[in-house]
This record gives C-alpha cells, structure tokens and sequence, in this order.
C-alpha cells in the first residue's frame, strides 16, 4: 500500500510556505509521496491518500471564517471536494483514505459526508474527532503517531473510522498501524450475509474460486475485490451486505 499525500491548494494559497515546507519534509520522513494538482492519477484502488485542509466553512464577501467546523475541506462540501479531485484525475477511491483535518471525524461531519458518497463506497475513511496536525519543524512535545500525525490531547482526539457512511471502528492515536486496521474489522456473520446476496455467473465467480479451498471471506479481501471491478457480482453482493450489517 502507497502512502500518499495531498494538499489542498486553498490550504496551500492560505498557509506561510516554511509551514508547507515543513509538512512536506515530514510527510516524506514518514514515507508519503506528495502529491501536486497533476499527480492525484497515481493513487489506485490499493493504495492510502491522506488530504490536508482546514475544515473552515465557505467564505463570506464580509468576514473571513478561519474556524474549524468538521464540516467542511477549506469551505467545500462533500460532493464539491470529489468534484475537484475527479477533475484533478482521482480514477477511483483509495484502500483508505485519511482526512488530516480538525475534527473531521465527528458524527455528520466531512469524513461521514464522504463515506456517504458512492465514489467512496469501498474506502474506508479514517478522520479525528478533535485537532490534528503535522509538525513542519518545531519542538512540538506532543503525541505524535507512526505516520508523522500529531495530536494535543490522546484521550479526546481518537481517530474513527468510516464505511459507507457508518462508523466501524476507533482508536486512540498512536495505539494502532494504519495497514492491520481493516483486518480488525470483522462484521458478525460477514461471509454468510455476503453469500447470501452473491450471484456469480460460470465457475462460481471470483470469490467463488478464491473460497472454493476453505479460505474465509474478510470483508477486507470483499473492498479489494469490489474495488477492482465495480460492476462485478462481488460488488453488487458487498453493496447489499454492507446495508443489511450497517443499515439496520
């Protein structure tokens, strides 16, 4: 999995450049390829793409919002940001994509409002619930985590997880590695529920085959499959699995 990382460009406009500077050295630190407006075609279906932005509301003609809401990526809304990262080239939603934005995570808030979004049906999208950020070089003594993230307070900045708009999963910062978390997702009756909606053509399908030696189906190795065809069999049973386990 290839770690990504995208800036914003009003957060680039907005920012001092020895901040941006800073971030970049760290992301790379951390093993992230940065990523510029001409570059998003890069990330695949396997991949981790981490986007950086305030999460301030639109601005208005008299008066300059600088407050992070959780509501919005630099004053966009759900469907404008994929609007923009489509017309910059994004083909498809990463394996996981990481809002590194304040407060993002909460309950309604823009990571929830992305995960709702069919263009991101099969990432799972992982958001804090309080302030985040990337150290650009200062003596921060904060938490800081294995992919260079930074958080004030543990105990109230846990980072949750989303999928199809539901939440699945959190973790205190720093107590988990980012690769292993969809694994630990593991939905009661998961394999049972997704064969019961699965309808393959000839020879049982792609799942079919891949279980047909008694290999168990995670929802895990379910995203990747469907992630790579999303118009196949394994698709349309995950699609149904997914709201009967999540949508009750």
């Amino acid at each position: 999995m290839q770690h990504y990382l995208w800036f914003h460009p009003s957060y680039l406009q907005e920012s001092e450049e020895d901040l941006i500077a800073g971030q970049k050295k760290n992301a790379k630190a951390h093993h992230y390829t940065v990523l510029n407006n001409d570059e998003l075609h890069k990330v695949c279906s396997g991949d981790h793409l981490t986007i950086i932005g305030h999460t301030t509301r639109p601005p208005k003609k008299d008066e300059n919002e600088l407050a992070d809401t959780g509501l919005y990526i630099q004053g966009e809304t759900a469907e404008e940001c994929i609007q923009r990262l489509k017309n910059l080239g994004l083909r498809c939603g990463p394996k996981i994509l990481t809002l590194e934005s304040c407060y993002a995570g909460l309950a309604d808030g823009i990571a929830q409002q992305l995960s709702k979004h069919p263009f991101f049906k099969y990432s799972l999208i992982e958001a804090n619930l309080g302030a985040v950020g990337r150290n650009y070089g200062k003596n921060w003594c904060v938490p800081t985590d294995s992919l260079g993230r930074s958080v004030i307070t543990t105990s109230k900045s846990l980072w949750v997880f989303y999928l199809k708009g539901c939440e699945v999963l959190r973790h205190y910062h720093g107590d988990y590695e980012l690769e292993q978390v969809l694994d630990q997702i593991k939905p009661q009756q998961f394999q049972q529920c997704f064969f019961s909606n699965y309808h393959p053509g000839w020879l049982g399908g792609r799942v079919g085959r891949y279980c047909s030696k008694g290999t168990a189906l995670t929802l895990a190795k379910a995203l990747f499959f469907a992630q790579e065809n999303t118009n196949s069999a394994t698709a349309d049973a995950l699609d149904l699995t997914l709201e009967q386990l999540y949508h009750k």
